[in-house]
């Protein structure tokens, strides 16, 4: 894939460029346009570009094409990026003075032909000569010298760089790490939990759809949310509702105030039950509207159809994907997978016709979470119908959320938040006014008093699933006539593949991971007929822990103090200890309580967490040991906590110890 990064700067700052700086009246002002040597432009589509002027396609100079013979010259207008290409024809005016017979004799002097009257005195000229096609700027200061011509300008086309996108001002963005991850923790400091890199590469399918396209998402696309209730009120639903239906009381529209709110269905801490926090927060993350505040939604244009389900039987999936056909529903998100049901032949049946015949026989975008058992789902699954999308969940540190289920349908995985990573920040119920015994303001949903209308603790699969319907409506936005298989198939086949390479079978799946980690900029690029661009992650910001190194051994000195859960050492392991097996060894102070243990975790390149896929080796013991064979060169991370064994609770203050690092040759008996 060719790049263009270092091609589009202005290159009026070089001084090669200032010499070649070219100054011409056009309209009512001097334009000054430098010559961008790196760049050219052509009217075909046999390379690949991320960036087209009007009808040109821009690619590097030096790239290969097969309309070079008519590639034209590319410029910056001097002090700014924006990209100017010239067409090679020419808009001139005559004296009103001169005859016809004199203009037909300076048409014949320089083999022009007029491609457009204008007025009786103004044409737009085409030359003949393609030399003079290519040197249209030049030209233009010889036919300046016609005294017959009182006005000559070439004809521009620019990239409209007053236009280029703009990221969303929501205020909570910065917060949404599953649209653009900075590997920088947005809540706290525990930059080791993100992964720069590992998201669903939202802002940047914005960023290409808004360059193509001239929106975010398209607003001629609905997503219908299928789950347990909603709160239509909400400021980032306003203007976006189609075609409401609850189908738990059979009603042709929805509830203003969120679902199964009643005055005796307060907790013992003062919130409110409702089954409405859970769509409200599912919707927030695929359509959340882009309005200046809160939260923005994967597709923020799309409009919502809002879909309140009962039972997920087979009748009424017949009924809720027959409302969803005859309403329009380009795309469903339903974060249920799993519902203790096989599968009967009418869900079957509904879900293959929806697919099908669904968007004017396009087929209906149906996507669908596995679950959060970490299970692997039964063939009758739901979630495991084959015209579907099944999606997992994956961590901000890309890598696989250990409660997300497994099956053999899976197509891809998307982050999905996780306690131990990053969670996810969405869309909430809010308050309600005086349903408490004493009338005050109770929470519906999971948000805090200071914006109850959000949250940042949502997790599952359940939130996964929304950001691939979104997705999947980003692809529609870029390609509209696009049918299901090949929207499936898109992003299936643009996916990240994350996780050892040994989790993939020889056609790149994995029940894990699917065919990886959703990638909606390449997702978009290929409805779009561009060609994919490699998106790299990086290691975790790691530098706050200090790093010890050394050859043969060395005990280090800490303490788990009553401020902290947890100490993590930083240890490098260089070349020369490679291959060597490496024996660590906590030693606890004569102090500590009898009732805890201490576990000691390892992990390569970040701070560790708690299940097994995340650590190298974990022990629990009152004075725990790891024994590390064939130890890699790198950098390793030794985390020490605290654990009380009555209450199996990890604990601050735990004392004293002491870590010891002993290299051996040979292998630890």
């Amino acid at each position: 894939m060719e790049t263009f990064i270092a091609s589009f700067k202005d290159n009026s700052s070089n001084t090669n460029s200032m010499n070649q700086l070219k100054t011409l009246s056009y309209g009512s002002t001097t334009l000054r346009l430098v010559p961008n040597n790196m760049l050219k432009a052509v009217q075909c589509s046999d390379v690949p570009t991320t960036k087209k002027v009007g009808t040109y396609n821009i690619v590097n100079a030096d790239a290969t094409t097969t309309q070079d013979a008519t590639a034209q010259p590319v410029y910056n207008i001097a002090g700014q990026p924006t990209l100017v290409v010239p067409t090679g024809d020419f808009y001139v005016e005559f004296t009103p003075e001169t005859s016809q017979n004199a203009i037909q004799d300076l048409l014949l002097q320089h083999d022009l032909r007029v491609e457009e009257t204008v007025a009786e005195h103004a044409f737009i000229l085409s030359p003949n000569q393609e030399e003079v096609r290519k040197n249209a700027i030049d030209y233009v200061a010889t036919l300046q010298k016609e005294e017959r011509l009182a006005i000559v300008e070439p004809d521009l086309m620019a990239d409209m760089a007053q236009y280029d996108f703009q990221l969303p001002t929501d205020e909570l963005i910065h917060k949404q790490w599953y649209l653009e991850n900075h590997g920088l923790d947005p809540y706290n400091s525990q930059h080791w939990k993100y992964r720069k890199g590992a998201d669903a590469k939202v802002i940047e399918a914005w960023r290409i759809l808004s360059e193509h396209k001239g929106f975010l998402s398209s607003s001629d696309i609905t997503i219908a949310v299928v789950d347990k209730g909603f709160d239509l009120s909400h400021p980032d639903f306003e203007d976006k509702i189609i075609a409401p239906r609850d189908f738990h009381y059979e009603s042709s529209s929805l509830v203003a105030e969120p679902f199964a709110v009643e005055q005796d269905d307060i907790d013992s801490e003062g919130n409110i039950t409702t089954e409405a926090d859970h769509g409200t927060s599912c919707a927030g993350i695929a359509l959340a509207k882009s309005n200046g505040a809160g939260v923005v939604g994967v597709a923020p244009n799309s409009k919502f159809m809002p879909i309140r389900y009962y039972v997920a039987n087979g009748r009424f999936m017949r009924l809720m994907f027959r409302h969803m056909m005859e309403n329009g529903a380009d795309v469903a998100s339903c974060s249920f997978g799993n519902i203790g049901l096989p599968m009967d032949s009418q869900t079957i049946r509904t879900l293959r016709d929806a697919s099908i015949k669904g968007r004017n026989g396009r087929g209906m975008v149906i996507v669908f979470a596995t679950g959060n058992a970490y299970d692997f789902l039964q063939q009758n699954e739901i979630a495991t119908h084959p015209n579907v999308i099944a999606v997992g969940a994956s961590t901000s540190e890309d890598t696989y959320a250990p409660y997300s289920n497994r099956t053999t349908n899976m197509s891809v995985v998307a982050p999905g938040g996780y306690g131990h990573s990053g969670t996810m920040t969405t869309t909430d119920v809010g308050f309600l006014d005086a349903l408490n015994s004493s009338g005050e303001l109770v929470s519906a949903g999971k948000g805090k008093e200071e914006n109850p209308y959000y949250r940042n603790n949502a997790e599952g699969t359940s939130f996964a699933c929304p950001v691939v319907a979104g997705v999947a409506a980003l692809v529609l936005s870029a390609n509209p006539n696009l049918t299901a298989k090949e929207v499936k198939s898109i992003i299936e086949t643009t996916a990240d593949k994350i996780g050892d390479a040994g989790e993939y079978d020889a056609k790149g799946h994995s029940p894990k991971f699917g065919y990886g980690r959703v990638n909606a900029a390449n997702a978009v690029r290929k409805a779009l007929g561009l060609s994919d661009v490699d998106y790299p992650t990086h290691p975790p910001l790691v530098d706050d822990v200090p790093a010890f190194s050394f050859d043969y051994g060395q005990t280090i000195a800490a303490t788990h103090d009553v401020n902290s859960e947890e100490v993590t050492i930083k240890y490098t392991v260089h070349e020369g200890n490679a291959g060597k097996h490496l024996v660590a060894e906590l030693e606890i102070g004569l102090g500590h309580d009898k009732d805890n243990e201490f576990e000691l975790f390892v992990q390569k390149d970040k701070k560790p967490v708690h299940f097994p896929e995340d650590f190298i080796e974990k022990r629990l013991a009152e004075q725990p040991r790891l024994e590390l064979p064939k130890i890699a060169a790198g950098d390793y991370f030794f985390m020490v906590r605290c654990i009380n064994k009555k209450s199996w609770d990890y604990i601050k203050g735990g004392g004293n110890f002491e870590l010891t690092f002993t290299f051996q040759d040979a292998p630890v008996a």
